[in-house]
């Protein structure tokens, strides 16, 4: 689905250890926009080889710059839009909103979150994750909800985590329907504290074992 995937959060990949200590999620500002969205296009392109070049183009550039600037000039109270920054780089971005889909019983919603390829892996798709669910909670957002495009890779990672597939459909995206998967989370401090242990366990572990060991 177009916005409200979280997009190959997590693909492996050899970290050091000065990569995990720069790594960090801060709010988005109006600045920003113009790298959330190129992420955006990008990530698109790059994780939905099965989405037809027609939506692709229609969702480009100027359609996310636009989409994107409208989420921050609204400083809407239930939605959060942040940039996951390495060395002060955003390679990443992440937004949480109220649910408004009445397909899943939920009152969250993580509906977007990309992460450039070559910065995937370690800590940075759970620290994005972890930043989006502890904004819902704190608006008493919760249960949580995600969706996922039925061939997108992601999905096993959010099954490791504890995320429940709750109904499955297509989504029609500039006339083009494509399958997706809708799911929730049932114990949210559960989900918290695996995220933790990942980054904990990535920050304590030297890069090559962390590498080995499949986390």
């Amino acid at each position: 689905m177009p916005d409200t995937v979280i997009a190959s959060l997590y693909i492996l990949k050899k970290n050091t250890m000065e990569h995990f200590r720069l790594m960090e999620v801060e709010k988005a500002r109006a600045v920003d926009c113009p790298a959330i969205a190129r992420i955006h296009v990008d990530c698109w392109r790059e994780v939905y080889p099965y989405i037809s070049k027609q939506v692709q183009n229609q969702r480009g550039y100027h359609f996310r710059l636009d989409q994107w600037k409208d989420v921050v000039s609204r400083e809407a109270r239930h939605e959060a839009l942040f940039v996951l920054r390495e060395s002060g780089q955003i390679v990443g971005f992440g937004f949480a909103k109220e649910n408004k889909d009445v397909a899943l019983p939920a009152l969250g919603e993580l509906h977007a979150g990309y992460i450039m390829p070559q910065h995937r892996g370690g800590i940075s798709g759970p620290l994005l994750m972890q930043k989006m669910v502890i904004a819902l909670i704190q608006q008493d957002l919760a249960p949580i909800s995600l969706w996922a495009f039925k061939q997108n890779r992601v999905r096993a990672w959010y099954k490791s985590l504890g995320w429940v597939s709750m109904v499955a459909r297509d989504r029609v995206v500039a006339g083009e329907a494509i399958p997706e998967v809708g799911y929730i989370h049932p114990n949210l401090d559960e989900l918290l504290s695996r995220l933790d242990t990942i980054i904990e366990r990535a920050r304590a572990m030297p890069k090559a074992q962390y590498a080995a060991s499949g986390t």
